[in-house]
């Protein structure tokens, strides 16, 4: 089955969902809303390098779906590519569009400061030995990134996080 996200920008919409044909790419499904934002109660979906500019709006953006042990892990980044606190968040269903919920563990990219500060817009991925990484982007100096690759941990409620701390 194969499935398309999309969506995020300026608060304005959420991150969207739907069904795909696999042969044609036509929409099998309605496009559904997936999750919209919500910066009074996630204070990382704030903009600015310490989350500080409560302006009315967020970047949310880089959709991306990893599927583990039966759980779907919707990832996006908030709260703008050119900020230090920008990251990544999980959110966590039983199928492919939801519902979700938010992890307890978000964002569950995160590193502030550093060689490669900013680590959102990332990816997660499995190897071929069972092993989970998160392959994110750092802020250096404007908009140019540098690529890190962060070993993914999950604990025993199935909770996803990283550890960013080298």
């Amino acid at each position: 089955r194969l499935y398309l996200y999309w969506g995020g920008d300026r608060g304005r919409n959420p991150i969207f969902g739907c069904e795909l044909d696999p042969k044609t790419f036509a929409a099998k499904t309605k496009a559904l809303s997936l999750f919209d934002v919500d910066m009074s109660r996630y204070g990382w979906e704030v903009r600015g390098d310490d989350n500080e500019q409560t302006d009315g709006y967020s970047y949310v953006e880089g959709a991306h779906m990893f599927m583990r042990d039966g759980r779907y892990y919707l990832q996006y980044a908030a709260s703008g590519t050119q900020f230090a606190s920008y990251s990544d968040t999980a959110l966590v269903g039983a199928a492919p569009l939801g519902p979700f919920r938010r992890q307890r563990t978000n964002p569950f990219s995160y590193k502030s400061t550093g060689y490669i500060p900013s680590a959102g817009h990332g990816k997660t991925f499995e190897d071929r030995y069972g092993n989970a990484w998160h392959v994110t982007t750092g802020l250096v100096e404007g908009f140019n990134r540098r690529l890190v690759m962060f070993p993914v941990l999950f604990d025993a409620d199935g909770e996803m996080w990283c550890d960013t701390a080298f």
